[in-house]
């Protein structure tokens, strides 16, 4: 009988568990605020965005080499511009060739960006960068709605406006190949490590798939829309540390009925044959 109380519990746990889980992910679907992996799956690649020098391009046109592409808005007050300084700073420090090994794709999601808003924006953030990297290596792209959505949509990348000309979002970088592959996601860092960036962009040259860099934080951890920052999750820590406590308490305790019920077993043998 007390096996069925501690089986009980521990299935309340993982149903517990598990509606977490789909809140999570039915946030995601609903287009409000994060990112829903979709790795090995392919990107759009026939969708047209103007470049910050205005001439329009094809996304098969420029996607040739494997991609770091981020999603940023001009004026965020938020972790866009962290979020870049970072790739910046782990991009420098990469021994990789930037326009023959890798290329980088930033795109501004507010439709209503300008081409001297880009314009501005690449030359920033590229003029930031200590080591020498090709005008055709970072290409800064801005679009209509419709386009943004299908490309942000096809990596579940999901915002959403706040209505005062803000965008609430999470913040990630993707690994595309070659081929449109979405390869890997890097989740928001303050400090991109360049192994990283450079395992991301080679699995990207052969067109792997891999689990995310930091799952587990990104599990631990999760976007607040109004701090504009990622916070702990309390509530999925404790529950996933109380299923594991319940798991090791169940196993121990049929272990030690098991042993018990084979020490009993042992010595009633044992007390047969000195009977006889």
């Amino acid at each position: 009988m007390k096996y069925v109380i501690y089986l009980i519990v521990i299935f309340a746990l993982l149903n517990l568990t598990k509606n977490q889980l789909q809140a999570k992910a039915k946030t995601s679907s609903t287009g409000k605020v994060g990112i829903e992996e979709n790795l090995g799956k392919k990107i759009p690649l026939d969708l047209k965005f103007l470049n910050s020098y205005g001439d329009t391009v094809l996304l098969s046109d420029i996607i040739k080499k494997p991609t770091l592409l981020s999603f940023i808005y001009f004026n965020c007050a938020g972790i866009c511009n962290p979020l870049q300084n970072a790739l910046a700073d782990g991009i420098d420090r990469l021994k990789l060739v930037p326009g023959k090994e890798y290329q980088v794709i930033t795109l501004c999601f507010d439709h209503r960006a300008t081409l001297q808003e880009a314009d501005k924006w690449r030359k920033n953030n590229v003029g930031r960068l200590k080591n020498p990297f090709p005008v055709k290596a970072w290409y800064v792209l801005i679009g209509d709605s419709i386009s943004i959505k299908k490309l942000t949509e096809s990596v579940g990348f999901y915002f959403k406006d706040d209505g005062y000309n803000n965008y609430i979002h999470a913040g990630s970088i993707f690994a595309i190949s070659p081929n449109g592959i979405i390869s890997r996601y890097l989740n928001f860092d303050q400090n991109y490590n360049p192994f990283d960036l450079k395992m991301a962009l080679l699995e990207a040259s052969q067109d792997k798939s891999n689990p995310t860099i930091k799952t587990v934080l990104q599990y631990c951890f999760s976007y607040d829309p109004q701090g504009k920052r990622y916070v702990f999750n309390t509530t999925k820590v404790i529950g996933i540390f109380m299923l594991i406590a319940a798991l090791t308490f169940f196993t121990v305790l049929v272990r030690k009925d098991r042993k018990k019920r084979n020490k009993n077993k042992s010595e009633g043998t044992f007390n047969d044959s000195s009977s006889a």
